[in-house]
Order: C-alpha cells, then structure tokens, then sequence
C-alpha cells in the first residue's frame, strides 16, 4: 500500500491531527502516516519511503516564496 506522509500539530504534551485528512488519505486508498518534528533523525527514511507528503496546518505561505505577487 503507498503511504502518504503528514505532519500534526504538537506541544509539550500532545499531538493532534484534524481527523478529515487522515479518512481523505484513508478514502482513495493510501496510508497514512503521521509524522512529528522529533522524528527529523529519521526523515531521509521517510522520505524515501512515502508516494507524498502533506504539510497540514499552520499560516497561509507568503505568495512571493513561489513567484507571486500579494
């Protein structure tokens, strides 16, 4: 089964996910694979092993970083 990678939310404590993405991911058949900033020791791992990643949450990404104007 191909995986897709996707990163979560964390603090001191926890990790979470908004639910949708992982039954999106689950729904055309591919399986999902949560990934936390402490697993950065194993991301070339990851990354050789993932058919796509999702970068979930956090603020929207500056046009101008992909050619953009505001």
């Amino acid at each position: 089964m191909r995986t897709v990678a996707i990163t979560c939310s964390i603090d001191e404590k926890k990790q979470w996910l908004n639910r949708d993405y992982i039954q999106k991911i689950l729904s055309i058949g591919f399986m999902p694979l949560i990934i936390t900033p402490d697993m950065l020791s194993v991301k070339r791992e990851i990354v050789n092993n993932i058919s796509a990643l999702i970068i979930s949450g956090g603020g929207d990404i500056n046009p101008k970083f992909y050619g953009e104007h505001n």
